[in-house]
């Protein structure tokens, strides 16, 4: 049987396609060769549709070498937290808004393979802001591409605690517009968090490029 698209060297995960294994009643599979070093043979459907994105190690390695302390693992927990935890500040913007954590990605593994690993100074941001926690509506961004694509009144998270600029301005003592300065200006989050008013040459002074903060999305 002729195949009608040769995928041989396409790239699915963490999977390359090295060429045709066999077909069995019109279903293609494919010889595949993983970023580890192992083969395998796949399902065309199945890579395709991102259900097989790895030979099978990519849990074992995220088992074995252990992420619960790294900036994914936080996020991770965070995001299921906000849209399932009504006892979670941030509730009432996600759970509360009928926003869901995708079947797939309440298992870490998963959400780890389709993600990657956290970049500095970003988040995770849903491109439909009404959408779910889902890969085809998620990508990684920075605070101020994703203030562009969030309600009027932009939420921040910071040590554990999520509030929009005008509560966090209220709780602080200080102007909402003294926050979204500090914000554009990537100073560091316990410079954008405090009721300290920092003169100019201070704040650049504590300038850093690593934030910890994040937008509550």
């Amino acid at each position: 049987m002729a195949i009608r698209i040769d995928k041989t060297g396409n790239r699915y995960g963490r999977l390359i396609i090295i060429g045709l294994s066999h077909i069995v009643n019109g279903v293609v599979h494919w010889r595949v060769r993983c970023d580890c070093g192992n083969n395998k043979i796949v399902l065309d459907g199945n890579i395709v549709a991102g259900k097989t994105k790895s030979c099978g190690c990519f849990e074992g390695n995220v088992k074995k070498h252990g992420m619960s302390d790294t900036r994914i693992y936080t996020t991770w927990t965070q995001m299921k937290s906000r849209c399932s935890n009504k006892n979670t500040l941030g509730f009432k913007y996600y759970g509360g808004r009928g926003v869901k954590v995708c079947k797939r990605w309440l298992k870490f593994e998963n959400f780890l393979e389709d993600m990657g690993e956290r970049p500095k100074e970003m988040s995770i941001e849903r491109i439909d802001n009404k959408g779910n926690y889902e890969p085809s509506n998620c990508k990684w961004a920075t605070i101020i591409e994703q203030a562009n694509n969030t309600r009027r009144n932009v939420s921040l998270e910071y040590k554990s605690e999520c509030l929009n600029m005008t509560q966090w301005a209220r709780k602080l003592g200080i102007s909402r517009a003294c926050i979204w300065n500090r914000v554009k200006r990537n100073l560091p989050q316990d410079v954008i968090f405090s009721n300290k008013k920092f003169k100019a040459w201070e704040a650049k002074a504590l300038k850093t490029k690593d934030i910890e903060y994040s937008l509550c999305k």
